[in-house]
């Protein structure tokens, strides 16, 4: 169903996993075929790839990571910068896995991106961090319509984990 709100745009998300020995030619791939062919698909060039793109430490260099087109072209952006410690909540390493992938109109709509460390927030060890994921989710705010909105908070006191 359409949205009342003149002042919404549609936007699409893809979730990737990109292999770690391919990491830099996978992304390219991304520049070079997700937003054509998803605005063909979808009608909107506004969007974000999002996932575990393995494009920092030691399957990405700082160099190739610079080469990369969607840090060459000012139309897009990362939604994290290179060192937040998005995975690998069980090793003594910070590296930036899991990112977001943003164009630049839709990155107007995103605020507040940030790694959430659920180990620290909720007091879990290394164990029992793992039984949830070794990768820690990434959160952000996207604008929206106030009548399209869940106003249901995600974590309850109820849930547990």
């Amino acid at each position: 169903m359409p949205s009342k709100c003149s002042n919404c745009n549609s936007f699409w998300l893809q979730a990737t996993h990109t292999a770690p020995e391919n990491t830099f030619n996978e992304i390219q791939d991304l520049y070079l075929f997700t937003f054509r062919s998803d605005y063909l698909s979808f009608g909107t060039t506004d969007g974000i790839i999002l996932g575990n793109l393995n494009a920092d430490c030691s399957y990405l260099s700082d160099e190739d990571f610079q080469k990369l087109s969607f840090n060459t072209d000012p139309a897009f952006s990362f939604g994290l910068k290179k060192g937040a410690n998005s995975t690998s909540v069980y090793r003594n390493i910070s590296c930036t896995y899991d990112n977001l992938i943003l164009y630049k109109s839709i990155a107007l709509e995103v605020t507040d991106i940030h790694v959430y460390n659920f180990s620290l927030a909720l007091g879990k060890d290394s164990s029992q961090s793992l039984a949830i994921s070794e990768h820690y989710p990434i959160e952000m705010k996207i604008k929206a319509c106030a009548s399209s909105v869940s106003r249901e908070p995600f974590l309850t006191k109820n849930r547990k984990f």
